[in-house]
C-alpha cells in the first residue's frame, strides 16, 4: 500500500511539473545529453513557429545559425558538467527569420 502511494504521488508530482513547464509564459525547451530537444512549451511553440510533435525531435543546432553552433556545442558542454549558464544567441524561426533569444541552461540533476 506505501508503494503504490508513493507511485501515485510521483505521478501527480510529473503531471504538475509537466503543466508548469508547459504554460509557463516564456519559451522553455529540455535538451537530451546528445542534444535533441525532447521539450518544447507553449511559449517555445508561439516563438518559433515549429509543431511540437514534428520539428522538435531533432538537434537543437538545426534550429541555430550557423555563426552561433561552435560557441553552442562548448555552452552545451559547459553545462553538461553542471554549470549553469546564460547566454544570447540566435534561433531560426520556421519562416527562416532568426530571433534573439537569451538562453539560461541549468544542468538537471537525476538521482536514483
Amino acid at each position: 500500500m506505501k508503494n503504490q502511494s508513493k507511485s501515485t504521488d510521483l505521478g501527480m508530482f510529473i503531471q504538475t511539473f509537466k503543466s508548469v513547464l508547459l504554460n509557463l509564459p516564456v519559451p522553455c525547451f529540455i535538451l537530451d545529453l546528445e542534444g535533441t530537444i525532447v521539450f518544447a512549451n507553449n511559449a517555445t511553440i508561439k516563438l518559433t513557429g515549429f509543431h511540437r510533435e514534428i520539428d522538435f525531435k531533432r538537434s537543437f543546432l538545426s534550429q541555430l545559425d550557423d555563426v552561433y553552433i561552435e560557441k553552442t556545442i562548448e555552452h552545451i558542454k559547459t553545462v553538461l558538467n553542471g554549470e549553469r549558464l546564460q547566454v544570447q544567441i540566435e534561433i531560426r524561426h520556421q519562416n527562416k527569420q532568426n530571433i534573439p533569444v537569451d538562453i539560461v541552461s541549468i544542468p538537471l540533476e537525476i538521482r536514483g
